[in-house]
């Protein structure tokens, strides 16, 4: 077989096979795959027996699937694409083609690769003894978990937190003076991908060395709203009024409540003494207001606010 065939076949197959690579990682990962992935981040639902509703949790499966751009080693399905048209015009050249048909050449693989990418009075909890208590998490009730996602036109990122610490003051006869502090560390944040990871604790980004925490201080509670009291449990809707400090930045925040209070019974201290409590709260953090620089090759990836939920569990002191 003649030099010139034998880089036109191997530019064809470089090809080939890295649009059917990228196209077969992205039909199992669910959706396009931008950017190389270890591991995607995925949330499981399921309904917990003793607080009686739907629980979200985030899991990540292992990969990896191929990514479409990346250009660090072992690159991703365009610029292997690419070395293919390479060799391919290679192949134009020793034939002493014309640099018109050449051209002519890589424009209509280009196409080609194109069209196969293009694929205010108090609030009581009734049935419930008053008086002030602290709640602290405690995994053995449940994990506590952060969820956060980004919606960009590139890409969209879904990624969780699970190191949560914290605990919260609470009065089930004036739920409007409900209190608290939580706490999650920079570096447990993961988003299913090591190097996206690593720029998101850098300092362009979070900054994990010198801003090692994101806080929520909250103060009180606001338009309590009992929704359901049957079976030693009772479930609130509220707006939560605090202060989240992130990037070394404080700020008011809102967020959207909604609290589960379950009486201790033989059943709950099998799993952690005293009144167990769930709390599913939700807010959006407009990153740029936090100091936060990113770096602007990346900010096109990234929304301008990022959605937040939070899974909370914890329980009274005995």
């Amino acid at each position: 077989m003649k030099p010139t065939a034998i880089l036109m076949s191997l530019g064809i197959v470089v090809i080939l096979s890295a649009v059917t690579w990228w196209t077969l990682d992205s039909i199992d990962y669910g959706a396009p795959v931008i950017y190389s992935r270890e591991s995607k981040a995925i949330t499981v639902t399921e309904v917990d027996p003793i607080f009686g509703t739907e629980i979200t949790a985030t899991e990540y499966v292992h990969g990896p699937w191929l990514g479409l751009l990346d250009l660090a080693f072992p690159f991703g399905a365009l610029p292997m694409a690419a070395s293919g048209m390479v060799l391919i015009s290679a192949s134009g050249l020793l034939r002493r083609r014309s640099r018109k048909l050449t051209r002519l050449s890589a424009a209509t693989l280009a196409g080609l690769l194109v069209l196969s990418v293009g694929a205010s009075a108090a609030t009581p909890l009734k049935n419930v003894t008053p008086g002030r208590r602290t709640v602290t998490l405690n995994d053995a009730v449940r994990k506590s978990e952060v969820r956060f996602e980004s919606h960009a036109p590139l890409e969209n990122i879904l990624g969780s937190a699970a190191d949560v610490k914290g605990d919260f003051q609470i009065d089930p006869a004036d739920l409007e003076r409900t209190s608290g502090r939580f706490v999650v560390p920079v570096a447990s944040m993961r988003t299913g991908m090591a190097k996206r990871d690593d720029h998101m604790m850098g300092e362009d980004w979070l900054d994990a060395e010198h801003f090692p925490q994101i806080t929520y201080q909250v103060d009180e509670l606001r338009d309590v709203k009992v929704i359901s009291t049957a079976g030693g449990k009772t479930t609130v809707q509220a707006t939560a009024i605090g202060t989240f400090t992130m990037h070394g930045v404080a700020r008011p925040l809102q967020s959207s409540v909604t609290l589960t209070y379950v009486n201790g019974t033989a059943e709950t201290r099998k799993r952690a003494p005293g009144d167990l409590v769930m709390i599913e709260a939700s807010f959006t953090v407009p990153w740029k207001q936090f100091g936060v620089k990113g770096r602007k090759s990346f900010n096109d990836k990234v929304s301008s606010e990022i959605q937040v939920s939070v899974s909370l569990y914890g329980n009274t002191n005995a």
